[in-house]
C-alpha cells in the first residue's frame, strides 16, 4: 500500500544563487527540492543534497512517516436470518460476527487480517439467542477492525426462528424453501423478497434457505429473487464466442436456458449489446453490478417456449395463497446471466464431451532492465489455426513496473482498445478479452499487443511478470468442425536477442504542454548516429542534438531555456533509414 505524500519544497540559503538541490527518494516524483511522491507504510528517511556549483555543499535528512488512519469499510449482509436449535438440552443458535461480513475491506489489510466483532471489543464476536428471541428482528452492528487498530462499523439485523418448534407456544405460519442450481447445488447470497399481504426480505446463507415466518393466514403472497453480486461465476470469452456465433447463425443456441442467460441486459432479445455489456464485465469486473441482475431465479413450475422464453407469464416470481399451512419446500432455480456455457454449476448446456485442453502460448522478449528505464513488452502469440476466442490477464509487480501505456497492433485479430480492461494496471493487472465467431488463422504467429512500462527497481521482466489466473483464467478457444477446443494459454519467453524490436520509433515528448524542461524519447534497433533537431513551423532551426548512442531506449532533454517563449514546436529525429517528425508544445 502506497500513500501520496504531498512534501514542501526544501531551500537553502546561499549566496550563489544558482543553488542545486537534489533528494535521493526512491518514491519521489521529481528528484529536485520537492520529495513528493508515492510512499509506503512506515518512515521513509530522505536525504537532499545542495550544491552550489562551486564544490560547495551540503546535506540534510527529512524522515517521511505514512500511518494508517484511514478506518475500514464495512459491508454487512442486508439480514440474516436463523434457526432455533438444541445444544445440550437448550434452545439456543450461536452467531458469529463474521456471519454478517460481505466483502468488508481495508486501505492497508488484506480481508484475512480483518477483525469482526459486535461491539469495539474485539473479543465480542459471538452473540447466544434463545425462545425469548423467537420472530423477533433483532438490530446488531457488525464491527470491523484493521491490523492497525482503526475501528467501523455498520447496522443490520437478525430473524431468531423456530421452524423445528422447539420452543414453547403456538405454531406460526411459515413461508420458506431454497435457492439452488438446477443440480440441486445452493446458492448463497441471494435476495428473496416476499410481496403481498406481506413485505418482507433476507438473504440465504451457505444452505441457501430461505424462510419468512409470522405470516397471516389466508394471505396472498409472491415470491422473487435478486442477485447483483459475482457477476463473472461461470462467465467467460467463451460464452461471448456462443452468442456471437447465435447471432451469425454458425451455431445457434436451442436450450431456454441457455437463451435467458444471453440476455445479459435482459432487453427479452439477444443481440450485440448483451456482448458489450459482458465483455465490460469481463475487462473491468466488479464485485456488484447494480443496478443490473447478475442472476436470475426461475419458477421450476413454469414451463418456458423452446424457441421464444422471454414471454414466459411468471418466469421469476411464485404466487402462492390463499395459505394457511406452513410451506417450507419452495423452490427459486438460479440461472447465471451470461454463462451461456453453463459453467457456473457444470451444466454444459449443449451436452458434449469436452475434450482434454490445449496448449497456445503467448511469447514475448525477455529483458533485464534499471530503475528509471523505459521497458516495452511486445505479447505475441503462437502459431494457431481457426482461433476463436481468447482471453488473458497479465500481471506484473507495481512495485517493479508502472504501466505507462498500451499500444494494439495491426493484424488478423483487429485488435482494438475496447478489447483489453485498463482498470486495474495501477494494481498491476491488464486483461483482455477476445472473439470471433468465424475464427482466425494464424499459421505464423502474430504481435498482438506492446505494452509500456516505467521501471521503479532494477528487474527482469520474467520475474515480474506472469499470466493471472486469479484474474481470468487464460485460455482460448479454437474450431474443431463445429465444436471448439479449449485450450490453455502458457506464457513463455524468448531471450532478449530474439525478441528485440527491430524498428526506430521517435516518441511524444513529456511532458506536453511544458515550461522549464521536456524529455523526448527514442528507440533505435542498432547502433547509429543520431540527429535530433528542433524548428518552427515556418521551419527555421532552434537547435540541434547530434549523438552515436547503442541500440535500445534513449531520452534527451531538452531544456525551455533554448526554445522559443511560447507557441508549437516541431523536432524531427534522423537517423540512417529513419526519419519521423512530431510537435510540442511550450506554454
Amino acid at each position: 500500500t502506497v500513500i501520496f505524500a504531498n512534501l514542501p519544497d526544501i531551500t537553502a540559503d546561499d549566496c550563489n544563487p544558482n543553488v542545486k538541490i537534489t533528494n535521493n527518494s526512491p518514491f519521489s516524483i521529481d528528484k529536485g527540492p520537492n520529495a513528493s511522491g508515492n510512499y509506503p507504510l512506515g518512515t521513509t528517511t530522505v536525504t537532499f543534497f545542495a550544491s552550489d556549483g562551486c564544490a560547495n555543499f551540503s546535506t540534510c535528512k527529512v524522515d517521511v512517516v505514512v500511518s494508517d488512519f484511514a478506518p475500514p469499510t464495512p459491508q454487512c449482509l442486508h439480514g440474516l436470518s436463523t434457526d432455533l436449535g438444541l445444544c445440550e438440552d437448550t434452545v439456543v443458535v450461536k452467531i458469529m460476527a463474521s456471519f454478517f461480513n460481505q466483502m468488508s475491506f481495508d486501505n492497508c489489510s488484506v480481508p484475512g487480517e480483518l477483525v469482526f466483532s459486535f461491539s469495539e471489543d474485539t473479543t465480542d464476536n459471538m452473540i447466544t439467542f434463545s425462545c425469548e428471541h423467537q420472530n423477533d428482528t433483532i438490530p446488531v452492528e457488525m464491527w470491523v477492525t484493521d491490523k492497525a487498530g482503526n475501528q467501523a462499523f455498520c447496522a443490520t439485523y437478525i430473524i431468531v426462528q423456530d421452524n423445528f418448534d422447539l420452543c414453547p407456544g403456538n405454531k406460526t405460519f411459515t413461508l420458506g424453501g431454497q435457492v439452488m442450481s438446477a443440480q440441486g447445488e445452493p446458492v448463497p447470497a441471494v435476495t428473496v423478497q416476499l410481496g403481498g399481504d406481506a413485505s418482507m426480505e433476507m438473504v440465504t446463507g451457505p444452505d441457501g434457505q430461505f424462510s419468512f415466518p409470522d405470516l397471516v393466514s389466508g394471505g396472498q403472497f409472491h415470491l422473487s429473487a435478486s442477485k447483483s453480486t459475482e457477476p463473472l461465476a461461470g462467465v467467460s470469452t467463451y460464452d461471448l464466442l456462443l452468442i456471437q456465433k447465435h447471432l451469425l447463425g454458425v451455431k445457434s443456441l436451442h436450450d431456454p436456458h441457455q437463451l435467458l442467460a444471453a440476455d445479459a441486459n435482459l432487453s427479452d432479445n439477444i443481440s450485440i449489446a448483451d456482448i458489450i455489456q459482458l465483455r465490460k464485465w469481463i475487462l473491468n469486473p466488479q464485485p456488484d453490478v447494480s443496478p443490473y441482475k447478475a442472476w436470475r431465479f426461475l419458477n421450476p413450475a413454469q414451463v418456458m417456449n423452446p424457441a421464444d422464453p422471454f414471454q414466459t407469464a411468471g418466469l421469476e416470481t411464485i404466487a402462492l395463497g390463499p395459505l394457511g399451512e406452513n410451506q417450507t419446500a419452495l423452490e427459486l432455480v438460479a440461472l447465471k446471466v451470461g454463462d451461456v456455457s453453463g459453467d457456473a454449476f457444470g451444466t454444459w448446456w449443449s451436452g458434449e464431451v469436452r475434450q482434454e485442453p490445449g496448449t497456445l502460448t503467448l511469447s514475448g522478449a525477455e529483458r533485464y532492465f534499471r530503475a528509471g528505464d523505459i521497458v516495452e513488452w511486445t505479447g505475441t502469440l503462437g502459431e494457431v489455426n481457426g482461433l476463436q476466442a481468447l482471453q488473458c490477464a497479465l500481471e506484473w509487480d507495481p512495485d517493479v513496473l508502472e504501466y505507462d501505456g498500451l499500444q494494439t497492433l495491426p493484424g488478423s485479430l483487429h485488435l482494438e482498445a475496447g478489447h483489453f480492461g485498463i482498470s486495474s494496471v495501477g494494481q498491476g493487472m491488464l486483461r483482455m478479452s477476445w472473439s470471433e465467431g468465424d475464427g482466425i488463422a494464424l499459421p505464423g504467429g502474430e504481435a498482438l499487443f506492446r505494452i509500456r512500462f516505467r521501471a521503479i527497481k532494477d528487474g527482469r521482466l520474467s520475474e515480474t511478470m506472469r499470466l493471472s489466473e486469479a484474474g481470468m483464467q487464460p485460455e482460448a478457444w479454437v474450431a474443431d468442425g463445429s465444436s471448439e477446443v479449449r485450450s490453455v494459454l502458457r506464457l513463455t519467453w524468448d531471450s532478449e536477442e530474439k525478441g528485440a524490436e527491430a524498428d526506430f520509433a521517435l516518441y511524444q515528448n513529456r511532458p506536453n504542454p511544458f515550461r522549464d524542461l521536456t524529455m523526448i524519447g527514442f528507440r533505435i534497433p542498432q547502433a547509429a548516429e543520431v540527429i535530433l533537431t528542433l524548428f518552427t513551423p515556418g521551419g527555421q532551426v532552434i537547435t540541434e542534438f547530434r549523438g552515436r548512442y547503442p541500440a535500445g531506449y534513449h531520452e534527451m532533454s531538452v531544456p525551455g531555456e533554448l526554445l522559443p517563449a511560447d507557441g508549437i514546436i516541431f523536432y524531427k529525429l534522423e537517423a540512417p533509414g529513419f526519419s519521423e517528425t512530431r510537435r510540442m508544445v511550450r506554454q
